[in-house]
């Protein structure tokens, strides 16, 4: 896939990403290769720390850097970021700028498009808060597995959890060090509203629920043989209430 088709297909996804309320991006056809507002990149970018993280290398959402597009708040276009990866952990967009390794803090962040290679997928992240979608600030960059009326977004959740100091026998070592957690949780967004899919059991109720009567979700699972607790099939169930009148 070029360039070109990447810049218009992220155009095309900012304008269903709009929640009925983003437009501003609309007609970002094409992509700056470099930043435009550079004053203001100078004053939210800092350097990477010399001292190292804990877990480092573990808590980026994709191990290699590769090539995003970005929206950011203080750019009216989009950007081309040829080496960059997100941190979930800290929350933070790394990338090389000027021959150096900075960060720019999510706050800044409202999208990135990330393009597969070797025949991976293409992946869309937002930050739900930029999009006006109501109780989403606690929220990390999120994957868009669905777009439409209903929206399905993946979070990538990651905590370090302190040492519990339990000692366990079945290996005769007790634990002195901090733990990474790391697991996906689900929300669906309609009209700005977000509903978190926790526990898992919910999906089906919650989907039925903000869509009304004009879509059987348990109707549709039987009928294509899916499986409502079954996270994989969560984005074909979403998109069948997304085109239930066509």
């Amino acid at each position: 896939m070029n360039e070109l088709k990447l810049s218009l297909i992220l155009a095309v996804g900012m304008v269903q990403i709009s929640f009925a309320q983003f437009t501003d991006y609309s007609g970002a056809k094409n992509y700056r290769t470099q930043f435009g507002n550079t004053q203001q990149l100078f004053t939210n970018i800092s350097d990477v720390s010399d001292e190292g993280r804990l877990f480092e290398g573990k808590t980026y959402l994709n191990e290699d850097w590769e090539t995003y597009l970005a929206v950011f708040t203080f750019e009216s276009e989009t950007v081309r970021l040829p080496e960059a990866r997100f941190d979930g952990l800290y929350r933070e967009l790394t990338f090389i700028y000027e021959g150096e390794e900075r960060t720019l803090s999510q706050e800044y962040v409202k999208a990135f498009y990330v393009k597969g290679e070797d025949g991976a997928p293409d992946t869309y992240y937002i930050n739900p808060s930029k999009y006006g979608v109501s109780n989403s600030s606690f929220l990390s960059m999120c994957e868009v597995l669905v777009s439409g009326e209903v929206f399905l977004l993946r979070e990538r959740h990651l905590k370090i959890r302190d040492a519990s100091g339990k000692y366990d026998p079945s290996t005769g070592s007790t634990e002195l060090t901090p733990q990474l957690t790391d697991e996906f949780r689900y929300y669906l967004v309609k009209a700005n509203e977000l509903y978190p899919v926790q526990p898992r059991n919910r999906f089906s109720k919650i989907l039925q629920t903000i869509g009304g009567d004009s879509f059987d979700v348990k109707a549709y699972a039987k009928q294509y043989r899916l499986k409502l607790n079954k996270v994989d099939n969560w984005p074909q169930l979403v998109e069948a209430y997304n085109n239930r009148d066509k």
